[in-house]
């Protein structure tokens, strides 16, 4: 396993060669690096590496030397200073040509079969290396300069998971000095800069541009795919109410089903059932049904968010139907409908999406968001 570098401190532990020491086959193998490059090794079946002004000799895999007895591969650069850098190995302890001192960026065993391996220890710091932007992953973050969250490499969500003080960041002192974090609650994406031994880091979207929208929404605008603010209504919490009742909306479920009418003038046909379900009642139930028409044009289904206002109706809004249903379901009780809004657009796979939302002067509120299938 390579050694943790990068453009920051790392949080890594290494323990394998110490002091130039290391065990093989049992016995003590003492390796003594002269300047010059050579390196005697005292043991049984100990060598010498080439050596040379330099040193031209390098420590490589050590797998196949036993009580000390490794065999050698030419390098370039003097031995422990800039050619005998380690890495972790598994059983044998195997070496191989790299940069650093051995010892400290290296952590391989110098020895046979039994060789010591050295352990990598993976601390928060760590967690946003990556190789590329296909490993980097959004993940939440709680941090006292109102940041919500972070970027990490994917390879490490469970370990994040597992270590809830790195989910948050709570040093008012620090955060004094830092002020307000950039507003993150439009990210969605990671890259990975300075590939292909970068770091993850979070990608701020544009600035949401300026909207001049004429309707009101009760419920806040409906979000786009950036997180930008549209003109069309967001959807309520799922809402039954009557004059006897506020369900709670754990309580009441959405059903919508779509149907198209074609013809001289097209028709979409929209029909949302509400349920209510009291939990404490095996046979307590109401149902309330929606049903709008749709006339294209001048309404046209995209896959942009549209709202429609219900009470007045827009134009293209050829029906809008409320009725109270009972059991049997052919009974029903009108309900009039004194205000309210549609929110629709169209899925890639052909399905609506969006919300609906009406009241009545009866005391009736019915709403929530709803989605067809394809």
């Amino acid at each position: 396993m390579v050694a943790w570098t990068g453009w920051r401190a790392r949080a890594v532990a290494i323990s394998a060669v110490a002091a130039g020491t290391s065990t093989a086959c049992g016995g003590q193998v003492e390796s003594t690096r002269a300047s010059g490059g050579s390196e005697t090794a005292a043991g049984s079946g100990a060598r010498t590496p080439a050596s040379g002004g330099e040193g031209t000799g390098g420590w490589s895999a050590g797998g196949g030397g036993t009580h000390g007895d490794e065999p050698t591969t030419a390098g370039t650069g003097a031995e422990g200073a800039s050619n005998g850098a380690a890495t972790a190995g598994g059983a044998g302890g195997a070496a191989t040509a790299g940069t650093g001192i051995v010892g400290s960026a290296g952590t391989g065993a110098l020895g046979g079969s039994s060789g010591t391996a050295g352990s990598l220890v993976v601390g928060e710091d760590s967690l946003d290396d990556c190789g590329g932007d296909a490993e980097c992953i959004v993940v939440p973050y709680d941090h006292c300069c109102g940041a919500t969250r972070r970027a990490i490499n994917s390879a490490y969500a469970a370990l994040y998971q597992a270590h809830p003080e790195w989910q948050i960041f709570d040093d008012p002192g620090a955060c004094s000095v830092l002020g307000a974090c950039q507003d993150d609650s439009r990210v969605t994406a990671a890259i990975c800069t300075g590939e292909p031994a970068g770091f993850c880091e979070l990608v701020f979207p544009e600035s949401c541009p300026a909207l001049d929208c004429e309707l009101d929404c009760p419920f806040g605008s409906w979000n786009d795919e950036t997180g930008c603010a549209t003109c069309a209504c967001a959807a309520p919490a799922p809402t039954l109410t009557t004059q006897d009742l506020q369900a709670p909306s754990t309580t009441v479920t959405l059903l919508a089903t779509p149907g198209l009418l074609d013809g001289d003038i097209r028709r979409t046909f929209l029909t949302v059932r509400f349920r209510y379900d009291d939990p404490t009642t095996e046979d307590e139930e109401l149902w309330f049904t929606v049903r709008i028409t749709l006339m294209h044009p001048p309404i046209e289904v995209t896959e942009t968010m549209a709202t429609y206002l219900l009470s007045p109706r827009d134009p293209g809004l050829e029906e809008v139907n409320a009725t109270q249903d009972f059991d049997p379901l052919d009974t029903s009780i009108p309900i009039e409908v004194s205000s309210g809004f549609l929110s629709i657009r169209e899925l890639s796979d052909g399905a609506l999406d969006g919300a609906v939302y009406l009241t009545s002067p009866n005391g009736t509120t019915l709403g929530g968001a709803f989605e067809t299938a394809p």
